[in-house]
């Protein structure tokens, strides 16, 4: 029986630019799509900003959006890119 992989989403890199900015590089894996990703996001104040959990401009299957979006914020709020 063959099983399918779930979402999967890792942190690449990190840059901190001051208190209130910093960049994160992800990639990942769309279950749903079936096939890989990468890209990066921008913290401005603590929000998430990229193309890649953006509604409109995201490459990604809705489910997996909300997947690596849940995913970077609670790293943030973990302190994990301090």
């Amino acid at each position: 029986m063959h099983k399918e992989q779930p979402h999967s989403v890792t942190t690449v890199d990190y840059k901190r630019i001051d208190d209130n900015k910093c960049f994160v590089e992800v990639k990942g894996y769309d279950a749903i799509l079936g096939s890989e990703f990468k890209g990066v996001i921008k913290f401005l104040n603590g929000e998430p900003f990229g193309d890649i959990i953006h509604p409109l401009n995201s490459s990604l299957s809705p489910d997996c959006r909300v997947f690596v979006t849940t995913y970077l914020i609670t790293k943030y709020n973990e302190g994990e890119y301090n």
